[in-house]
């Protein structure tokens, strides 16, 4: 029987969740399983901190019950540098069809809204995800149920307006009118009229010949004198090529009014566009608008498909060119017909089939459809009407918009099979996509319901990068009720790629509950005092000097992510939240008790080397860092401050039951080498050590061991790492 010793160190437990490992080659620094734990990059764990509410925390009324609740949407927004001024930044709270604002500088978001602490109430259904972006210090609003709106705000006030934005576009469709392109009438239709009016001619030109057809050009008609003859016209041949559209400048959608009003035309086709845009972003001093779901009213053949549209405005100058996605020279005329780089305009990929997101990232506009992913980009730095190019990037679709987040120099998002993510390659720079699960979280992410993903919503903390996402795994979960109502937590380290999860629990009776994010600096806002000064001289009244003062804020180079929450009572109420509380406590503040939760891990099996003889371990040193910081003597005895608990179970064999018979009892690894009795009331509790050391006895034994490392309510526990000498024997 040989027998042999081997010791070994684990201290540097950074590799997060694995699920896609055999049980004979699991990675080391890695978990079978976790829950409620930080990962830092230290290689060290931590229970997370309970969530709770933000302090001085207020509940708003969104004036919504229970049975008008459980329909709606909910998104939120940072909306930064409003009114183009840097000491502005506000949380936007979409909540069904209201949108609430409040000061994101401000440590207390809920206590401190803005909009006079009024909403600003839609005409929709509100059943959507709102999705917003910002340019010029105003906030653009698409709800894919109305026309896009943008918002601006006054300071003087403290008022928010809300302006819509009509698409407008050049009429390059024409209406059907019957007619083959050279076919010159003999009687003239309304339809016909309208082409022609559209194509540039003139009404006394249009009586002075047969009717034109689709094919001929007005100008070209015109003789030595630049009189328009019917005869220099009939010289030219145009061929069965249509003549230049686009005279008129219509509404995007309401085509067919736009058409009548622009022409006087009595009659032409309805064709009106009943969908809605529901993304925009802006980029190269441009914005862009998609996301239709196509479905046209008395439209006829010449009706475009919205479906895979991107609009485009001009390169703005002011805010009026937010809908003008259209060239400024006329397409119809004799002299000025060029398109020029700064126009506005459309592509289409027709392939697209339902666009959920469009955003600008690495040089191009990146189109998140649930069929694929493209790319709008031109050859030349920035964006140009006169040179686009698309290409299709992969057919991985995305499940929903709420779930792409970019981080810096990365894209993620989720789709059907996975997490992936998009980045520029190294030495071409072109984009690739991976997916980033399929060796790490794999299983958890499938494990998770459909419907589940479908209604994701991430987000990015850029000073921690760190990409979170929530979602839901209850098993009354449909999705079609209080769609974001959250109760799980999924976070990726992107310095270290590994992922972790969190759980927050909900309170036995009516629960609040976790419905979105809302990154926020950690900042503290502070009057920023300026003497007046003209002409180089201090101003004075009355002999005192005249200054001025303008709340500015201070970063302490940190953020916070905050978690939209909703309180349901009567009337649905929200605040915002994150994780704070040191009792180790979910909702503490929501009915003074609050809810404990556990924080675990499962250790990722080892085997010391070989799997064909059985170990024991008869020690094990564990290492953690001591949190106990004071004392109270209010009781019979002393009790230490934040105390810390860490509870271990050996799993022995591969085992994953007690059924086996394989799984150790549990023990109290986390042990004060004394205890500390405090000198008098001015102690300031010096106990000697930051470390904390203690030495274990292992029972059982197998061919692989993992440890279950669970805590205790209402206790910290902060494990650095632990040792263990194993004994092995070849006896089977």
């Amino acid at each position: 029987m040989g027998r042999k010793n081997t010791t070994k160190e684990f201290r540097t437990f950074v590799k997060g969740i694995i699920t896609e490992a055999s049980p004979l080659t699991f990675p080391e620094n890695a978990s079978i399983d976790e829950e409620n734990f930080v990962l830092n990059r230290t290689g060290s764990r931590q229970r997370r901190l309970g969530m709770d509410y933000e302090n001085l925390y207020t509940g708003v009324s969104t004036t919504f019950n229970s049975a008008s609740m459980e329909s709606l949407a909910i998104s939120t927004y940072r909306w930064d540098n409003v009114d183009n001024d840097p000491s502005l930044s506000f949380a936007v709270i979409q909540i069904g069809y209201k949108i609430f604002f409040a000061d994101a500088f401000e440590s207390a978001i809920s206590s401190n809204l803005k909009n006079g602490g009024s909403s600003v109430d839609l005409a929709s259904s509100g059943t959507r995800q709102f999705q917003m972006t910002a340019i010029n210090g105003v906030l653009i609003v698409t709800t894919g149920e109305t026309d896009p709106f943008y918002l601006s705000y006054d300071a003087l006030t403290d008022t928010i307006t809300k302006t819509d934005i009509s698409i407008k576009v050049r009429d390059l469709w024409g209406v059907d009118d019957g007619l083959e392109v050279d076919e010159q009438p003999a009687t003239l239709s309304d339809n016909h009229n309208y082409n022609l009016y559209n194509q540039g001619w003139l009404d006394a030109n249009i009586n002075l010949v047969k009717y034109p057809s689709n094919a001929d050009i007005q100008y070209l008609g015109k003789d030595s004198n630049e009189t328009f003859a019917a005869a220099t016209l009939a010289k030219q041949f145009f061929g069965t090529t249509s003549a230049p559209r686009g005279k008129y400048i219509i509404d995007a959608f309401a085509r067919g009014t736009s058409r009548g009003d622009e022409s006087g035309v009595a009659t032409v086709p309805v064709d009106t566009e009943n969908g809605f845009i529901s993304s925009a972003c802006s980029y190269s001093g441009r914005m862009f608008y998609s996301g239709i779901i196509s479905d046209v009213t008395s439209g006829d053949s010449r009706s475009p498909d919205y479906t895979g549209f991107i609009f485009f405005t001009k390169t703005m100058d002011n805010l009026e060119d937010l809908e003008r996605c259209y060239q400024d020279a006329d397409p119809t005329s004799e002299h000025v017909t060029d398109l020029i780089d700064t126009d506005g305009g459309y592509v289409t990929i027709p392939e697209a089939s339902i666009i959920y997101k469009i955003i600008p990232y690495s040089g191009n506009i990146l189109v998140f459809a649930d069929n694929g992913v493209w790319r709008i980009f031109s050859t030349e730095k920035g964006f140009t009407a006169t040179d686009q190019e698309i290409e299709q990037i992969t057919n991985i679709g995305s499940v929903n918009a709420s779930s792409i987040v970019i981080a810096e120099d990365v894209v993620y998002y989720w789709s059907v099979g996975g997490i992936y993510a998009i980045q520029p390659e190294e030495v071409s720079g072109s984009l690739i996509v991976n997916n980033i699960s399929q060796h790490t979280v794999q299983s958890l992410f499938t494990g998770i319901k459909s419907v589940g993903r479908k209604n994701s919503i991430g987000t990015y903390d850029p000073i921690n990068k760190k990409v979170s996402w929530l979602y839901n795994t209850e098993d009354s979960y449909l999705g079609t009720t209080f769609k974001n109502k959250y109760n799980r937590e999924l976070i990726l380290d992107t310095l270290m790629g590994a992922f972790y999860k969190n759980k927050i629990e909900d309170l036995e009776l009516t629960s609040p509950y976790v419905a979105s994010y809302m990154t926020v600096h950690d900042f503290l806002t502070l009057e920023d005092v300026q003497n007046v000064v003209v002409g180089g001289d201090q101003v004075q009244e009355d002999g005192i000097d005249v200054t001025v003062t303008q709340s500015m804020p201070a970063t302490t180079n940190n953020t916070v992510t905050k978690y939209l929450t909703l309180i349901p009572t009567s009337t649905y109420s929200f605040t915002f939240s994150y994780y704070k509380d040191s009792d180790f406590l979910d909702w503490e503040s929501a009915d003074a008790a609050g809810v404990s939760f556990l924080s675990y891990l499962n250790t990722g099996y080892e085997i010391y080397g070989d799997t064909t003889s059985k170990k024991q371990v008869p020690y094990i040193f564990f290492h953690f860092e001591r949190t106990e910081d004071g004392y109270d003597t209010s009781g019979t005895g002393v009790d230490y401050t934040n105390p810390s608990s860490c509870m271990v179970q050996a799993q022995w064999g591969w085992s994953n039951s007690t059924n086996s018979g394989r799984w150790g009892n549990p023990f109290q690894a986390y042990r004060l080498k004394r205890h500390y009795i405090p000198s008098g009331s001015t102690d300031t509790f010096d106990y000697g050590f930051d470390v904390v050391t203690t030495k274990n006895k292992l029972r059982g034994k197998g061919k692989a061991v993992s440890l279950y490392i669970y805590s205790e309510d209402e206790k910290d526990l902060r494990l650095l790492g632990w040792a263990a000498s194993a004994a092995g024997t070849t006896v089977p």
